[in-house]
């Protein structure tokens, strides 16, 4: 029998009441971590008022979260595109994964991101982001280059600033939204590039069986002129 490898956290809390639980999936891949994270800062910003003390302190996280969820969808749709290369030039994605692997494991700026998932998607001759995503998106990154500003304290500019959170919250979700939008046009892209070398498949299928047909003809006749020419015994 396998051994689980739940969380020990999870497994000290086990729900008593299966329809008001929630549920730890084992095998989350990074598009729904990436919608999890997207989804906390929606909540955290349904939540906030500016009236609360407490409203403060929840900023730091909420652009944690944003940011997290930004970074997510942008290498999710790097390997995505670099997946789709790789079907019609092996050669060209393998050289592309070997360098962009250590960005996709350890690095975190969001331009770098950005700018490389442009240059797959130009590859895919697919239209460009908006402007509009690339702004923001800009002004996040040079607020955090490393990945680290918004994660633990004291690593974000300390000088005291008012906020308008509405404004910030509406200008991060819809960044967030123009760029996953992205991971829609690679799901289309796949599919037709699915039935495109499916019809190459077959085409190159019924031409062999069509080549071996013929040679198999050829075969036949000049067994025949063979036979026909041998002398009677």
């Amino acid at each position: 029998m396998s051994k689980k490898n739940t969380p020990r956290i999870f497994e000290m809390f086990p729900s008593q009441n299966y329809w008001d639980s929630v549920v730890h999936f084992a095998h989350l891949d990074l598009d729904a971590i990436e919608l999890g994270y997207a989804e906390a800062a929606k909540r955290i910003a349904n939540s906030v008022s500016g009236k609360e003390a407490y409203d403060d302190l929840v900023l730091i996280p909420f652009m944690f979260l944003w940011r997290h969820a930004i970074e997510l969808s942008l290498k999710n749709q790097i390997r995505e595109a670099l997946t789709l290369k790789s079907w019609t030039d092996a050669t060209g994605a393998t050289a592309d994964l070997q360098r962009l692997t250590p960005i996709l494991n350890s690095k975190h700026n969001l331009k770098v991101l950005f700018d490389e998932l442009q240059d797959l998607f130009a590859w895919h001759n697919l239209d460009k982001f908006p402007d509009e995503a690339r702004k923001t998106l800009v002004w996040l990154a040079d607020s955090d280059p490393t990945g680290q500003a918004f994660r633990y304290a004291g690593s974000a500019d300390n000088d005291q600033s008012h906020v308008d959170f509405p404004g910030l919250s509406t200008g991060l979700e819809s960044t967030y939204r123009l760029i996953s939008a992205g991971a829609d046009i690679l799901g289309e892209l796949a599919g037709y590039l699915e039935d495109e070398l499916e019809e190459e498949r077959y085409a190159a299928a019924e031409a062999r069986a069509e080549f071996m047909a013929e040679l198999e003809a050829e075969s036949n006749d000049e067994l025949m002129t063979e036979i026909q020419s041998e002398p009677e015994g």
